[in-house]
């Protein structure tokens, strides 16, 4: 089969490398952790920040529109991975 297609047996037999690439990913639960954690202290850094941010600073609405850019982002990684998860 691999002379007909003039594909090697190592890409018959193992498949995709990007599917492996997923599984493995996929699989690996210490990795998944730590984002997980990174995810969640991501989330708690910004809500402080914010909440900071708008003590120090109340009158400059530029600085508390980008930190709330960066508070979208950080829960949008974090509902990433614990959709992931599921």
């Amino acid at each position: 089969m691999s002379d007909i297609y003039d594909v090697s047996l190592d890409v018959l037999i193992r498949g995709d490398e990007k599917m492996l690439e997923h599984l493995e990913e996929s699989t690996n639960i210490v990795k998944s952790k730590k984002k997980l954690l990174f995810a969640i202290i991501a989330n708690i850094l910004t809500v402080i920040a914010m909440i900071g941010l708008s003590v120090i600073v109340p009158s400059n609405e530029y600085v508390l529109a980008g930190v709330f850019c960066v508070m979208i982002i950080a829960t949008s990684f974090l509902m990433h991975q614990i959709v992931k998860r599921i």
